[in-house]
Formats: C-alpha cells, structure tokens, sequence
C-alpha cells in the first residue's frame, strides 16, 4: 500500500493554504483548508492530518442525510431482533429528532448527545417528581 503524504499547496483565490493527498484507493486527490495562511502552522496542520491519515483514526464528515441514515439504520438492526427492541430504537431516535432536529449525520456530535441525554434526565425528574 502507498504511504499516505499530505502537501501544503497555496491554491489561487483563497486566503487560507490547502492541504492535499492523493487517496491510495481511488487515486483521487482529496483536499481540505489548512485553516491557515501561515505557512509553519499548515506545515503543522499537514502533520497532524497526515498522522491521523496513516493510523486510521481521520473520520470525512458524513453527508449522508439523517432520514437515510435512520432508514439504513433500522433495516440493519431491526433484521433478527425482537420487536421490543426494535420499538426501543425507534422511541430513541424519536426523542433525538424531536429535540436535536438532525438533518445530516455530521449533525451528530458530542455537543448534541450531551444536551440530549441532559434533556432526557430532566424531563425524567419532571415526570417522577
């Protein structure tokens, strides 16, 4: 397999620097801001993302809309479960709509879990008194 080398690449028109790969899979170069127009901060940038990179701990940001997401979803989890636990996922993800009204996987971060399982404490003291 080839190793993985990110270059810093001043590309026309844009204030920050870019980085860029080419991906050893498809042979496409993939590019992102270096968030920077200094050029020992994108050297930095390159590193880090080059590390993550090569130990396999970069995740893209999924654009995968959240209704197609929840659709693929419960057709993967529902196949040989009971209904019990299928009604349970489904209440779940209810209540995460209803409160964090995701509408791309990216949505999905720490911040929003957080305020979620937050919410669902509360209304839980709410409703016990």
């Amino acid at each position: 397999m080839q190793e993985i080398k990110v270059h810093v690449v001043k590309s026309k028109g844009r204030t920050n620097l870019s980085l860029r790969y080419v991906d050893p899979d498809s042979g496409k170069q993939v590019w992102k801001s270096a968030g920077t127009a200094n050029p020992k901060k994108a050297l930095q940038e390159a590193g880090k993302w080059q590390a993550e990179l090569r130990e396999g701990r970069y995740q893209r940001t999924s654009r995968m809309p959240w209704d197609e997401f929840r659709e693929q979803y419960e057709r993967v989890t529902s196949d040989g479960q009971k209904l019990a636990m299928v009604r349970n996922y489904a209440s779940a993800l209810n209540a995460f709509e209803a409160l964090c009204r995701p509408t791309r996987v990216a949505d999905l971060n720490t911040a929003k879990v957080t305020a979620f399982a937050v919410e669902l404490r509360h209304e839980r003291k709410r409703r016990d008194g």
